[in-house]
């Protein structure tokens, strides 16, 4: 709502908002009907041989069997297992309230004054209901030969690599496994003390409040425009989890954790524009980065197939950041713009992903003698860090050249940065995860009724993923560069054709290694993505 006076401006409101999240369920399809979702596993027992020869390609090495039952028969897996069907979900509940009012004042330099207080809470609630069915064949007896997957072979052969010249993996279609549990219950067996414990460790909910009263000020003293303020914020949390220990784990209660803490954000900003065509700004502001829900509610993930265990951080505080901007931009007929800016970012009790840790030997490791090397990954807060970085931009269409060559235009983009951090010995670099120290963009465009293309490029350099204590641990993402095309033909004012090319130059979509180039750990490859279709 808004009340409005020569002088005065009052804006007051409230919302409340219920969303629920649902993952596919099949086949009760409570909420919709969804694909099978679940984990297909099968293990292939027995000696087994087998030799990797890196010294064509470090990415694709070649794989020769040496030794044991045939890898590429399925039938030769005696184990089959549908693990972690996927049943889960989660809702919120967010109720929002505010009043400010601004009040303008007849001075010789336009100024006005706004105060207000903001409330924001939100309530989240999740459930995982997974659940775990052994295969045991059409004999109904587990441990033998008909317990295997052989009947399930997708033959799509979608699944392999053979564009790297790689042999298909004889997969299990989770597409056929899946129905088949219903279909034919007899010859599966549910796993029921896993279900519960899963049901157990999904009841995950957190409450946070966000309270804020804030004052500010605004004056226009010829070209130039002063903006400066002051927020309170007061943030609560109340968050409820499971405690679980064991392989499988058993919840063993309940864990519950609350806080709250208050901060002060101050910020004064400058804006000067002496010409049309020139404007300069800088700026002081504070900021705050709260930990994700996710990683404060109490919660431990094993995956037996990384050897890894994610644990949540009861613990994490949130990170606090002083910004400092400075930016000019220079616009020039007939559509063109170059710009340039530095910015410094101050940060205290940064948030990084910390995978330094292992599970121990012993029964006192924490979880009754079980994952024994396992790494460790969590969210940590390190001291202080700093952010530095240089953006230069610049875009034109180029409108004055002749006939058909008007439609041409251009964007480039480059931006370079800087990280440090204080890991407080947690990391052996300054460098701060998931940074990108330098990234370029480019791209071509014809815009010319009725055609619209545009041709872009992006690159971005090597960068940090998640720190380690040792050198020959740490994890890092290679250089990357893709290309994607548009096309658009509009038919009339109201309707066009359109076909959208991504990856044109086939980049794989994820790549990482461990400590250096020569051990990658990761590669996904993306193919071509086409989108087309009718807009109107």
């Amino acid at each position: 709502m808004r009340i409005r006076t020569s002088e005065w401006e009052i804006n007051y409101g409230a919302t409340i908002s219920h969303s629920v999240k649902y993952w596919e369920y099949y086949p009760e399809a409570r909420h919709y009907n969804g694909p099978p979702r679940a984990t297909v596993i099968a293990a292939l027992r027995g000696g087994l041989g087998w030799t990797i020869d890196r010294r064509k390609s470090l990415t694709w090495p070649t794989l020769a069997q040496t030794a044991g039952n045939d890898i590429y028969n399925l039938n030769n897996y005696t184990t089959g297992v549908l693990s972690r069907f996927l049943d889960k979900g989660v809702s919120d509940t967010v109720t929002t309230a505010r009043f400010d009012a601004r009040r303008r004042f007849d001075l010789p330099a336009p100024v006005w004054v706004k105060a207000g207080v903001n409330f924001r809470q939100q309530d989240r609630n999740s459930w995982v209901n997974f659940r775990t069915f052994n295969r045991i064949g059409p004999d109904r007896i587990a441990g033998n030969a008909d317990d295997n997957l052989g009947a399930f072979l997708d033959g799509s052969g979608k699944w392999g690599d053979a564009n790297q010249g790689y042999r298909g993996w004889p997969w299990a279609n989770p597409f056929t496994v899946v129905p088949d549990v219903f279909a034919n219950p007899q010859h599966w067996s549910e796993d029921l003390a896993y279900r519960a414990t899963q049901h157990a460790l999904g009841d995950r909910r957190i409450t946070e409040k966000v309270s804020s009263g804030y004052i500010l000020g605004n004056a226009r003293i010829g070209a130039l425009n002063i903006m400066g303020g002051l927020r309170v914020e007061r943030t609560e949390t109340d968050a409820e989890g499971p405690l679980s220990t064991g392989a499988p784990a058993v919840v063993t209660g309940r864990r519950r954790n609350s806080g709250d803490y208050r901060s002060l954000f101050p910020g004064l900003h400058f804006k000067y524009t002496p010409t049309k065509s020139l404007v300069a700004r800088a700026s002081y502001s504070t900021s705050i980065g709260r930990p994700a829900f996710g990683s404060i509610i109490p919660l431990d993930a094993v995956n037996d197939v990384a050897q890894t265990v994610t644990r949540a951080n009861a613990s994490l505080r949130p990170q606090f950041a002083d910004n400092f901007d400075v930016s000019v931009e220079y616009y020039f007929e007939p559509v063109g713009l170059l710009s340039a800016s530095v910015f410094l970012k101050e940060v205290n009790d940064f948030q990084f992903n910390d995978t330094s840790g292992f599970v121990g030997p012993g029964a006192d490791n924490g979880f009754d003698g079980q994952y024994a090397g396992y790494r460790i990954t969590t969210r940590r807060n390190g001291g202080h860090a700093r952010y530095r970085g240089l953006e230069l931009a610049y875009q034109q269409q180029f409108t004055f050249l002749p006939g058909y060559l008007r439609g041409l235009g251009t964007n480039l983009n480059y931006t370079r940065l800087e990280t440090r951090g204080d890991y407080g010995g947690a990391s052996a670099t300054t460098l701060v995860a998931g940074f990108i120290p330098e990234s370029r963009n480019a791209s071509i465009t014809y815009i010319l009724s009725p055609v619209d293309i545009r041709l872009s490029g992006v690159w971005r350099g090597t960068f940090l993923t998640a720190t380690n204590a040792s050198v020959a641990l740490m994890q890092w993402a290679p250089p990357k560069f893709q290309v994607n095309l548009s096309l658009k033909y509009s038919l009339s004012p109201r309707m066009s054709l359109f076909c959208d090319i991504y990856n044109l130059n086939r980049e794989p979509n994820t790549e990482r290694y461990t400590g250096f180039p020569d051990r990658p750990t990761q590669t996904r490859l993306e193919v071509q993505k086409y989108v087309g279709g009718i807009k109107g």
